[in-house]
């Protein structure tokens, strides 16, 4: 979730209002989730995973979780490429 989506968006009220865009996209999913049972979720580690790798409070349960891809781009960011 880009760290900016919904951070002006005027539709963003109620519970939705103190989130970070992030945790707002966990919410999102899991609404959908809740309201959808009998389908399976797969995405990127941020479907369920802050920033800190830690899991999200709001996210999609691991029984409604088909496939979790994690970023590759974690380990490289930290290594410099020299060209």
């Amino acid at each position: 979730m880009s760290e900016n989506a919904w951070t002006h968006d005027e539709s963003c009220h109620g519970d939705w209002e103190n989130l970070t865009a992030l945790q707002k996209g966990h919410k999102f999913f899991q609404e959908m989730a809740d309201n959808n049972p009998r389908i399976k979720f797969s995405g990127w580690q941020q479907l369920v995973q802050n920033n800190d790798v830690s899991l999200g409070n709001q996210i999609v349960l691991a029984r409604q979780t088909g496939h979790i891809w994690c970023g590759v781009w974690l380990k490289m960011a930290s290594t410099k490429l020299s060209v």
